[in-house]
């Protein structure tokens, strides 16, 4: 795969951008400003966590009611799990309840 980098000569810190391929050995790039030849290397790094999501595992969503507003006489507006993301629409009790507040 091919990125764009910004790569600064460690002679005269000049700043170039070039397109570099993920070769994960050292390149040598010579600075257009100084004409010094230095080596640089592409390293890629890729962080990954994991939380628990015990609404997955038969507990409860922690829901949050989002964007809940009355738009042409029509609720608008779900609830969605802090923990997974998922979404869900609101209740028709809560939809009512939205309708009676907007008027």
């Amino acid at each position: 795969m091919t990125h764009e980098v910004e790569l600064k000569c460690p002679y005269c810190q000049q700043r170039s951008t070039e397109w570099v391929d993920d070769d994960f050995d050292d390149m040598r790039q010579k600075c257009d400003e100084c004409g010094k030849v230095f080596l640089y290397r592409v390293e890629v790094s890729v962080d990954v966590y994991s939380r628990k999501a015990p609404c997955l595992n038969g507990e409860p969503h922690s829901l949050t009611e989002r964007h809940a507003k009355v738009v042409d006489g029509k609720v608008m507006g779900y609830n969605r799990c802090r923990v997974c993301d998922q979404r869900f629409e609101l209740s028709d009790e809560r939809k009512q309840e939205i309708l009676k507040e907007s008027k």
